[in-house]
């Protein structure tokens, strides 16, 4: 997948108060091997992100129950699959109540 950040969700509570999210997590439901690939790289900016390590401030490695968590605004890219159905996860979004 190419670079990108993720935009926020906006939605209103049965009290009518505005909630946007700040955060993706991600849940990974299967191992991968080593050969297979998938890892989630967090970048160090979107411009110009053309996957050299220079740019790269993690790669994280698909591992069944490994929780990842990192704010909107982070970029970041799925590395391409090499075995197909390896990767697995679970994409959500979160907010902070402030309050």
């Amino acid at each position: 997948m190419w670079p990108h950040v993720d935009l926020s969700k906006t939605y209103v509570d049965v009290h009518k108060n505005v909630h946007c999210t700040t955060f993706t997590f991600l849940l990974h439901l299967r191992d991968s091997g080593v050969l297979d690939g998938g890892e989630t790289v967090l970048l160090e900016k979107l411009s110009g992100s053309d996957g050299k390590k220079k740019n790269i401030l993690a790669s994280i490695k698909p591992k069944r129950g490994r929780l990842l968590i990192f704010p909107h605004i982070c970029p970041h890219a799925g590395l391409v699959v090499n075995t197909p159905g390896t990767k697995i996860f679970l994409r959500g979004e979160l907010y902070v109540d402030k309050k």
